[in-house]
């Protein structure tokens, strides 16, 4: 006969090739008796916030066409909740920042802290547009326009956050600081330099 079944999970990622064994009746397995099964995976994961420009403070939306950093930050905190949140960066070569090795942000002031845990990753950057700085990072984050006493990077209670691969110099307070985001990391930034 034929009997409709379904199943769902959840799954950190909906990318791939899912297998799945049918058990009959008592717990046995047949593979000669045909079996139709639909699998849905939803995933769980928001989608990637892109930064795309290096200007600042941007028009206050962050969308394909333009997507600030601080646009991306705002997106983050507006989206709320427990899922991490990626901010990935994808910056063209034509934008007038770029020098033909980095790209450089220069907020025009203190950039609003992350608030909910997100994964602010600057090797994005290399991959995106297939380039590399031999020197380091290819993200500046300079913050010689923000501000007296201006921070760079804040993670405020944000617990299990990543700032990953950005260069963070030239502000009056701290490069990066962390408030309260326990289990947060930084790995792989240049901070002062």
């Amino acid at each position: 006969g034929k009997a409709d079944e379904s199943i769902s999970f959840d799954a950190n990622d909906a990318a791939g090739d899912y297998r799945v064994r049918v058990l009959g009746v008592g717990g046995a397995y047949s593979a000669t008796r045909p079996y139709l099964l639909k699998v849905q995976v939803t995933s769980t994961i928001p989608p990637a916030i892109v930064v795309n420009a290096t200007n600042d403070p941007g028009d206050g939306v962050c969308n394909a066409s333009q997507c600030t950093l601080r646009e991306a930050i705002e997106a983050v905190n507006a989206g709320g909740g427990t899922a991490l949140r990626h901010i990935q960066f994808a910056i063209p070569t034509t934008d007038p920042q770029y020098d033909g090795t980095v790209w450089t942000i220069r907020p025009t002031s203190a950039l609003p802290a992350v608030r909910y845990m997100a994964d602010i990753d600057g090797r994005t950057q290399a991959t995106a547009v297939r380039a590399a700085n031999p020197n380091g990072p290819e993200v500046v984050l300079d913050g010689s326009r923000a501000g007296a006493g201006a921070d760079g990077l804040v993670v405020e209670g944000a617990a299990g956050s990543t700032i990953h691969s950005l260069v963070v110099r030239g502000f009056a307070g701290a490069g990066i600081r962390l408030r309260g985001g326990r289990e947060s990391s930084i790995k792989g930034c240049y901070v002062g330099t």
